[in-house]
């Protein structure tokens, strides 16, 4: 992306880049010298400094500025950028889960609950003000509160989140199933406004592989985890990972077997791929790029398969769909309940009649 604005703004047709967020955090030190058409950085820690930056940009200077990455959330305000029926609401900051093949923790700092009394009064505001679709978001949203209040509370944000009066739905992002407990199921389960459908990243299920990812819950608990959800009334959407190192033949099979006898609603596949600064990147064993990728192709091979036999059961049933686009007076594309904006299945709505 930022190559291609290089190449826009080489033409003329755009002023200045600024750059923010992981990538200039992570890479500050070589960003701009590697990239000499960006006009200025900022970190994951400056957001509250983007209105000041644009301004040294446009006078000429060249701004790089990385505030503390493990401050507590700032309350800067809303503006949503989202279409006005969907919005964002983000719980939290950081991560302290250490999974051995990710980066986030050195980009994002621990984790930081935002205060349980703002977030309610932003889900209420943005509820009167027309949203039909809050979406809770963070890097780990069943650990929130823990770092607050000594224990998640996750439930009980539900559970007052559910109080909110209004026509709106609530999906929730990025559980991670070391944050399931009885608790949190029982406030799932008589929620009015959540969508039954949670997302809920597993990463693998052969046990070793989850130990040496770090994962605090390995085979056993993650099949009870998914068990569990499902006894509840829930669809799963998932992602997994394929040549991790260590990862053998035997392990890649146990996780192909697991998810052909689990059946997925939703499911994602990436191949491993070596971080530098991670634990992974020392690991031994590590797995060739293409045998990983060949692995990834064959789970989503095989989901494809999962995804059609889910599609042909909806036929002859009537669903509700979130319309997020008309695209004349007699179609509109949208989604089912199951689906999150801009990455899931799409609904095509046909009508005889004008929309």
């Amino acid at each position: 992306e930022i190559l291609e604005l290089g190449l826009l703004k080489n033409e003329g047709k755009i002023g200045k880049i600024l750059v923010s967020g992981c990538l200039s955090e992570r890479y500050k030190d070589q960003l701009m010298e590697e990239l000499p058409e960006v006009d200025g950085i900022l970190g994951c820690g400056s957001y509250g400094d983007i209105v000041s930056a644009v301004d040294d940009v446009l006078e000429g200077d060249k701004p790089r500025r990385f505030g503390d990455i493990n401050a507590d959330p700032e309350e800067l305000g809303r503006v949503l950028t989202t279409p006005e029926y969907y919005a964002y609401l983000k719980i939290a900051e950081g991560c302290d889960n250490h999974c051995a093949f990710c980066v986030i923790p050195q980009l994002r700092g621990k984790y930081r609950s935002r205060k349980f009394e703002d977030l309610i009064d932003e889900a209420k505001t943005l509820a009167a003000n027309g949203v039909k679709e809050l979406i809770l978001i963070a890097q780990d949203s069943g650990a929130f509160g823990r770092d607050r209040n000594g224990k998640p509370c996750l439930a009980e944000l539900l559970n007052e989140l559910d109080r909110i009066k209004g026509d709106f739905c609530l999906r929730l992002m990025y559980l991670h199933p070391a944050s399931v407990n009885d608790e949190l199921l029982r406030a799932m389960e008589k929620s009015k406004h959540l969508v039954r459908c949670i997302e809920m990243p597993l990463q693998h299920i052969a046990e070793n592989v989850l130990k040496a990812m770090h994962r605090k819950v390995f085979e056993e608990r993650t099949r009870e985890v998914v068990k569990q959800m499902r006894g509840i009334g829930y669809a799963i959407r998932t992602t997994f990972m394929t040549g991790f190192p260590g990862e053998t033949a035997e392990d890649f099979e146990t996780l192909r077997r697991f998810v052909e006898e689990t059946e997925f609603e939703r499911l994602g596949v990436f191949a491993y791929s070596r971080e530098a600064g991670t634990p992974a990147a020392e690991l031994p064993g590590q797995v060739a790029p293409n045998l990983a990728k060949r692995r990834r192709n064959q789970l989503l091979k095989l989901q494809r398969g999962i995804s059609l036999k889910h599609n042909r059961a909806l036929i002859g049933r009537e669903i509700d769909v979130i319309v997020d686009e008309v695209l004349s007076r007699t179609k509109a594309v949208g989604r089912t309940l199951l689906d999150a904006p801009d990455i899931d299945n799409l609904v095509v709505v046909t009508s005889g009649v004008s929309l």
